[in-house]
């Protein structure tokens, strides 16, 4: 006998899906197969649907760039410098200021802070009467006192010199002396004369400045009485 067999077909979907996601640099993104990527590209996986047809999800994924910036700022001692973030620094140091892009993505700029010195110098220097010193400007003086010179250093920050000039005298001495006839009479600079006579002894001063002794000696004779 004839047998009639019904056959219901039902054809399933493949599906074949694209997306894309944009990630900001440094971040990761989620692919559909578990994975993770950071580089820009194309990312296909296959699944097998409910109805047992194999899908295909294509993941485009974009990378947005970070705006990431270090700049170098040279400032003076009891100086301060405006940072990016507003804030103000007054010492050496690395810092950072994080904002939210126009795009996004977190965008940082380093500022390299340097902060040079400012110098105070006391320069206490003796000088001998008649003789100049140089101030650091250049400038000659002879008076005793004391001298303040405001300089730029290497790193253009200003640096105080401040000099106390002394000046020592030179010692001009004129003596009277008198020595026995036959013995030795000795000066100031260690120089033995046994006559009369006007001697002059050039000497150095504690403080090495020149000193002039004049010593006018008188030899007195010895007499024998018998």
């Amino acid at each position: 006998c004839d047998s009639v067999i019904n056959v219901a077909l039902t054809v399933g979907s493949v599906y074949n899906i694209n997306r894309t996601l944009s990630i900001c640099d440094g971040q990761q993104a989620q692919l559909p197969g578990g994975g993770t990527t950071s580089t820009p590209g194309t990312y296909s996986a296959t699944f097998i649907s409910s109805k047992g047809c194999d899908s295909i999800i294509n993941t485009t994924v974009n990378v947005k760039m970070a705006y990431r910036s270090t700049t170098t700022a040279v400032i003076c001692q009891g100086q301060s410098y405006s940072l990016p973030g507003g804030q103000v620094a007054t010492t050496t140091g690395l810092y950072s200021y994080t904002f939210t892009g126009s795009n996004g993505c977190d965008s940082t700029l380093s500022t390299d802070l340097i902060v040079n010195p400012v110098y105070n110098i006391n320069n206490p220097v003796g000088i001998c009467q008649g003789q100049r010193y140089m101030l650091p400007s250049g400038r000659y003086v002879n008076i005793a006192g004391t001298y303040t010179v405001t300089l730029s250093s290497i790193d253009g920050c200003d640096s105080t010199v401040v000099t106390q000039l002394t000046v020592n005298p030179n010692y001009n001495i004129s003596r009277t002396a008198s020595f026995c006839q036959g013995d030795t009479f000795y000066l100031p600079g260690g120089q033995g004369v046994n006559s009369s006579g006007t001697y002059t002894s050039h000497l150095i001063s504690s403080k090495n400045c020149d000193s002039t002794i004049v010593t006018t000696l008188t030899s007195r004779p010895q007499y024998s009485y018998y």
